[in-house]
């Protein structure tokens, strides 16, 4: 009984494994007709024939992906020749726009402010003359200069060696062109005959060293304005809109001018006091290559010293 349960348990497995030679793929059968035996995969895999077959696809693929390879690389040298040719034309035409640019950039001058004491001189001939007893220095001028003559004012009398003393203006007084002194010694006031009133200005030396007699012909200068301690630029840079006087100040960090309003004081010798609107530090244009008028705030330009 115990063999039979066992013989149900174990079913027969006898030509389970029997394999039909027709109903396999051609690559597992065998060559030899008179060979019942059947290829595995494994065994056919391993063989020559099959291994030479399987090292030329190898091979086959190796040679496409270096040829992939060798299209992928060439394509980045393509593309990084390009770029460079990119890089050096655009380098190139930035480096032409500068200079053609800088090219078109005004030139100027620049100064800092120098502060002195200016002084402004009025010149004149004059002539010794005694009145009321007192040797008095006499010149004339005319309605216009007149304007900047004060009393009180210092005068440097000079003679014709170069020889000088120190005066005062007493007084300014209308005189006829008849009046008797002037009349006499008009050709040492004046180049020109007086036709109307003048107004003749004297003058009280310090001293009569050099004055000797009536009737010397002498210059005076008179100091009509001072300027203690001013700021003072070149005449040049001044410039003008309407009544506005103004300058240029130059940034050296940015390269650039822009406008600054100034006060103008007096002007002695092409120097002109700047009485407010710039600072002792400021760079102040003096000249500049270009026409005034295509100057503008923030304009870049180039410094000439």
């Amino acid at each position: 009984m115990a063999d039979k349960n066992n013989k149900n348990e174990y079913p027969d497995l006898t030509g389970l494994f029997d394999i039909d030679s027709d109903s396999l793929p051609e690559e597992l059968i065998p060559k030899d007709p008179e060979s019942k035996a059947v290829k595995t995969p494994f065994l056919t895999a391993t063989e020559p024939e099959n291994l030479s077959k399987a090292e030329k696809k190898a091979e086959e693929k190796q040679k496409k992906a270096e040829i992939r390879k060798k299209k992928i690389n060439k394509f980045r040298t393509g593309l990084i020749i390009a770029l460079a040719s990119i890089l050096v034309i655009f380098t190139a035409f930035e480096i032409i726009s500068y200079f053609v640019e800088d090219a078109k950039k005004p030139v100027i001058a620049e100064e800092k402010p120098v502060e002195q004491t200016l002084s402004r001189y009025h010149d004149a001939k004059a002539v010794s003359v005694t009145l009321n007893n007192r040797m008095n220095v006499v010149f004339i001028d005319n309605d216009y200069d007149v304007h900047y003559i004060e009393k009180g004012q210092a005068v440097e009398i000079t003679d014709d060696k170069g020889n000088s003393i120190k005066g005062t203006v007493s007084d300014i007084k209308e005189q006829a062109p008849d009046a008797a002194y002037i009349k006499e010694y008009h050709s040492l006031l004046t180049d020109t005959e007086p036709s109307t009133a003048v107004y003749a200005v004297f003058v009280t030396p310090e001293n009569t060293d050099i004055i000797k007699k009536d009737g010397m012909p002498l210059s005076v200068k008179v100091i009509t304005k001072t300027a203690e301690n001013a700021l003072t630029i070149n005449a040049s840079a001044v410039q003008y809109s309407g009544n506005q006087s103004f300058v240029w100040i130059y940034s050296p960090l940015k390269k650039t001018i822009h406008r600054q309003d100034v006060k103008v004081g007096i002007t002695v010798d092409g120097i002109t006091e700047i009485s407010g609107g710039i600072e002792k530090n400021d760079r102040v244009v003096t000249s500049f290559s270009c026409a005034p008028e295509a100057l503008y705030d923030g304009i870049k330009v180039k410094n000439g010293k």
